[in-house]
This record gives structure tokens, sequence and C-alpha cells, in this order.
């Protein structure tokens, strides 16, 4: 045998009519969709920019000393030129948003 649960309610109306029944024609909860298109677009650029960054991340160490070896200078330019890409794209990325809600 099989048991079935329902969940009763009990509500008063706008009227003062109580009202008793079960509440399955209720609208789903606000977290029923976590994302919307936008959203989620947002969030699958944001891994892919967190993703390539960290790649990058993971390597720059070897590259310096790479490159080191050549000039130390130039090291640390490369050094630089990593941590100042990481505000450019957050920077291109905010001034796109501006333009499309503009």
């Amino acid at each position: 045998m099989r048991m079935m649960r329902h969940r009763i309610a009990a509500t008063i109306t706008d009227s003062g009519v109580l009202r008793i029944g079960n509440d399955q024609h209720e609208p789903p909860p606000p977290w029923g969709r976590l994302m919307d298109r936008d959203t989620r677009n947002a969030a699958i650029g944001a891994a892919w920019v967190l993703l390539l960054f960290g790649i990058a991340a993971y390597y720059l160490p070897t590259v310096m000393l790479a490159v080191g070896k050549v000039s130390t200078v130039l090291a640390g330019i490369v050094a630089a030129v990593f941590m100042v890409a990481i505000f450019v794209v957050f920077w291109l990325r905010s001034r796109s948003q501006r333009k499309k809600d503009h």
C-alpha cells in the first residue's frame, strides 16, 4: 500500500472567509529557478575568467624564471602585466555592462 501525504492549508481570504483545503495550486517558491539566462551567462563568464587567470597564475612563476634568465626587469614587467590584465578584464566587463544597461 502506498502512503500519500497531502498538505492541508487554512487561509483567510481578503473578504474574511476561512478557506480550508489543499494548496496544490499555490505558485512555486521563489527559489524554484535560481538563475535566469543573463545571470547564468554571467556566472559562466566569471568561471571562464577565473579558470584562465588561475591557469596563468599557476604557470606565472615558471614563466618569470624563464624570462628572468634574460632580464630580471623583464620578469618584473611580466608579473606587472599579469596583475594589470586582471583589472583590465573586469574594467572592460563593467564598460560592456554599462552600455547594455543604457
